[in-house]
C-alpha cells in the first residue's frame, strides 16, 4: 500500500497518510464509531475517568460551548447571508450550542447526534434533536436549505456515503457548510505526529483542502469553497486549553492565569489554529 505510518497509538489504532493525496486516515478503521459518543464521558457529562470516551472526548464541552458562542453566531449570520435563511440540519449537533444560535439567525432548525447524552441536553433546552446517526436519521429528502457538520467529517466511518446523503437531502442549489482540521495547516506541520487533531480512535479521516474538494465534487457538489477558519477566544481559554492537552506546560499555565492582567485574560482575540471552513451547493 502506498501509505506511511504518521502516528501509532498501538491499540487505539494507526493514523496512515496516502503519499500520492494526503488523505489521512485512521488503520485499521472501525465500521462504526457509536459507541464513543453513546457515552456521556464523551461530552464529560459524566465524571467517569476509566471510560474510553473519557479521554477521547471534549473534557469540558459546556464550558467550550460557551466560550465558542461569538464564533457559532458569526458562522451562522456567514450562512444566513448565503442561503436566505429557511430550514437547516445539522449533523452532529452535540448539545446543541449551534442550533441555538441558527435558530435566532433565522432558520428553522433539526439536529442529529448519535450520542443521547448530548442530545437530550439540546432537548432539555428545547432544540429538536434526534438521536442517531445521518444515516438512520427520518430525514425528508429535497427538503433542506442547509446542512451543517462542524467539526464532524472527521468522526464519519464512510465520508462519501454520508456527503452523498446530505447532497439528496438538500434542495437544489442547497448549501453545505463544514468545518474540519486541515493537515496543511501551519500547526500541523509544526506539530508533526503530535499534532492534536489526530485522536485517535475518533477522528477516522483528516483532510487537506485538496482532498475534501475532491471527496465534494466526487459526490457531486458544486460551487466548493474552502477558507481558513478563524475563531474567538479568551486568552485565558487558549492557556488553560494548552495546559489540558501539554502537560508540561501546566506550571505557565498557572503563572499566567496567577499574574496577567484579567482585563487581557478575558479579552476576546482572533485564534487559528488550523480549521478550514468549507461551503459547496447541490446543483440546481
Amino acid at each position: 500500500m502506498n501509505v506511511r505510518v504518521v502516528r501509532d497509538d498501538g491499540a487505539r489504532g494507526r493514523i496512515v497518510r496516502c503519499r500520492r493525496c494526503s488523505l489521512a486516515y485512521l488503520s485499521p478503521r472501525p465500521t462504526s464509531a457509536v459507541d464513543i459518543y453513546a457515552d456521556p464521558a464523551y461530552f464529560g457529562l459524566t465524571e467517569s475517568a476509566t471510560s474510553p470516551a473519557a479521554d477521547s472526548g471534549y473534557l469540558a464541552y459546556a464550558e467550550d460551548s460557551n466560550v465558542m458562542q461569538a464564533y457559532f453566531a458569526l458562522v451562522a449570520h456567514d450562512l444566513a447571508v448565503t442561503v436566505g435563511q429557511g430550514r437547516l440540519v445539522e449533523v452532529g449537533a452535540a448539545n446543541g450550542s449551534f442550533l441555538r444560535v441558527a435558530r435566532a439567525a433565522g432558520f428553522e432548525v433539526q439536529g442529529v447526534e448519535p450520542g443521547d447524552a448530548a442530545a437530550q441536553v439540546a432537548r432539555d433546552a428545547g432544540l429538536p434533536v434526534i438521536t442517531g446517526t445521518l444515516d438512520e436519521a427520518p430525514l425528508d429528502l429535497g427538503a433542506w436549505d442547509a446542512a451543517a457538520l462542524l467539526q464532524t467529517i472527521e468522526h464519519l466511518p464512510h465520508p462519501e456515503p454520508g456527503l452523498a446523503r446530505l447532497l439528496v437531502l438538500l434542495k437544489p442549489g442547497g448549501v453545505l457548510l463544514m468545518t474540519t482540521p486541515n493537515q496543511h495547516s501551519w500547526l500541523a506541520k509544526l506539530s508533526g505526529k503530535r499534532w492534536f487533531e489526530y485522536k485517535t480512535p475518533e477522528h477516522l479521516f483528516l483532510f487537506t483542502p485538496r482532498t475534501i474538494t475532491a471527496l465534494l465534487s466526487r459526490v457531486g457538489f458544486e460551487q466548493i469553497e474552502v477558507r481558513r477558519d478563524v475563531h474567538r477566544y479568551p486568552p485565558r481559554w487558549v492557556i488553560r486549553r494548552l495546559g489540558r492537552y501539554v502537560p508540561v506546560a501546566r506550571p505557565v499555565v498557572a503563572i499566567a492565569e496567577r499574574f496577567l492582567p484579567r482585563a487581557f485574560l478575558d479579552w476576546t482575540m482572533p485564534v487559528y489554529y488550523g480549521s478550514m471552513r468549507i461551503t459547496a451547493r447541490r446543483p440546481r
